[in-house]
């Protein structure tokens, strides 16, 4: 693998794909616990058993609360902390984003988009708004399925990075300022390693299948910018609402 040139798309695009395939085991573990919990929560009130993304989809039209209480728990599985902690993310980090020594600005966020007509999608923004990292920091967005434009895969907007910090109102760009997005269609196994200033919404998932996620965000302590500010540490999960939907 030619780093350089993953880097040079970092650099000038502001994100690149890239295999992940070390981490497929914890992958794997993440989606059978996804079913495992929504499993115990539904049959806890005999909802039935849940067994495919169609089963989480008629959990929610039945006890949406519980459903996305599954969510929640999920947040602080072993199953999810075990794949963000994977040391391959960080040599990752070094190896092509030359972090010196990178750190997760938040625990890891796992998303659950189902393929429902309201749904809990997060217009342009940028993370770097909401987060307190270093200058240089970066997300790693892992999908747990082959994710298109069918499935709402993330949409980008490349080269935005490198305008700063646009004017926004809790993390969300105003809509004064139009961008021109493309789909970031990856493929199982693989992730998105994106600049944390780097403008990119949620996609619309018109697919049947749930569209499950993983967001790893990570500082570089041996940034220079962040030492100036005496490396100042995301103390709340400042991260957009789940839930929160856009219109």
């Amino acid at each position: 693998m030619d780093y350089s040139l993953l880097k040079k798309d970092l650099d000038e695009r502001g994100y690149f794909r890239v295999s992940i395939n070390p981490c497929i085991p914890l992958l794997e573990n993440l989606r059978a616990k996804i079913f495992s919990v929504n499993n115990c929560l539904s049959e806890s009130k005999n909802l039935g058993k849940i067994s495919d993304d169609r089963d989480i989809v008629n959990f929610r039209l039945k006890n949406q609360s519980l459903q996305y209480l599954g969510v929640k728990h999920l947040w602080n599985s072993s199953a999810l902390f075990s794949l963000g902690g994977h040391p391959y993310f960080e040599e990752l980090l070094k190896s092509i984003c030359k972090f010196k020594e990178p750190i997760h600005n938040l625990q890891p966020v796992l998303r659950v988009d189902l393929p429902i007509k309201e749904q809990s999608r997060f217009s342009q923004h940028q993370d770097y708004a909401y987060n307190c990292g270093s200058e240089n920091s970066v997300t790693i967005w892992i999908p747990l399925q082959d994710t298109s434009f069918k499935e709402g895969s993330l949409l980008v907007c490349a080269k935005s990075h490198l305008n700063e910090v646009y004017p926004n109102k809790k993390g969300i760009i105003e809509k004064k300022f139009k961008f021109k997005f493309e789909n970031c269609d990856v493929k199982y196994g693989q992730a998105i390693i994106f600049n944390q200033k780097l403008v990119h919404a949620s996609g619309y998932n018109c697919s049947d299948k749930i569209r499950f996620s993983v967001q790893l965000r990570f500082s570089d302590l041996g940034c220079n910018e962040y030492k100036k500010r005496n490396f100042p540490i995301n103390t709340e999960f400042k991260t957009l609402k789940y839930q929160n939907e856009i219109k």
